[in-house]
């Protein structure tokens, strides 16, 4: 079911970031004609509004539209619009804390073993947030970014982008991507045009946010 949401916040917080509509795509699991439609109608599934509140580290009440100013009542009903405004308050305020309980950001650690032309190129520990880049290389050889987002079935979703190094800078070669378990180890294989063989095996941790 379709919600309402602030299309020009959205907008402004991804160009706030210098992120293109693909890269916000990406880090939050869906696709770029969603984003596109997302800022220009300002309509948004309830999941595709938390996966963007969480990347974007927003709460959920945030997102919606500023409400339009109510026009003003004759002096006589003030007495039976305040106590329905004063509930109004208080119901918006509760859904708010419901709502930010389940868009925290969390810190995910990543555990990640590297292998090129089956060589074991050891293994990398990196704590990063949901939705940050976490990034780890090998110096002359190759460099891996990953991007993790927690879905609402407590799956993870890692959004990589692989990297070769031709000997003077690093070329994108790959952009995998793949959903796994907390703690459950995902595979990626990748071959280069150069003819290398990469092997990453990835395993996400969930970690409460400080």
């Amino acid at each position: 079911m379709a919600m309402k949401v602030d299309g020009r916040l959205i907008r402004s917080e991804r160009e706030r970031r210098a992120w293109s509509q693909e890269h916000l795509a990406r880090v939050a699991g869906l696709g770029r004609r969603t984003i596109q439609r997302i800022e220009t109608t300002g309509l948004a599934s309830y999941e595709s509004a938390k996966a963007l509140a969480s990347v974007l580290e927003l709460s959920m009440s945030s997102l919606r539209p500023e409400p339009l100013e109510a026009p003003e009542r004759p002096a006589r009903q003030w007495s039976i619009v305040k106590p329905i405004s004063a509930l109004a308050a208080t119901i918006v305020v509760a859904m708010s804390v419901l709502f930010a309980q389940g868009v925290f950001a969390k810190d995910v650690m990543l555990n990640i073993g590297l292998a090129l032309n089956d060589e074991d190129r050891g293994m990398s520990r990196l704590l990063t947030a949901e939705g940050k880049d976490a990034e780890v290389r090998v110096e002359g050889l190759m460099k891996l970014v990953v991007i993790p987002t927690i879905r609402d079935d407590g799956s993870i979703f890692l959004a990589a982008q692989v990297y070769e190094s031709n000997g003077q800078d690093f070329v994108l070669i790959s952009e995998p991507k793949v959903a796994t378990a907390n703690e459950k180890a995902a595979e990626i294989r990748i071959s280069s045009d150069r003819g290398n063989s990469f092997r990453l095996l990835i395993t996400p941790s969930l970690h409460e946010a400080n």
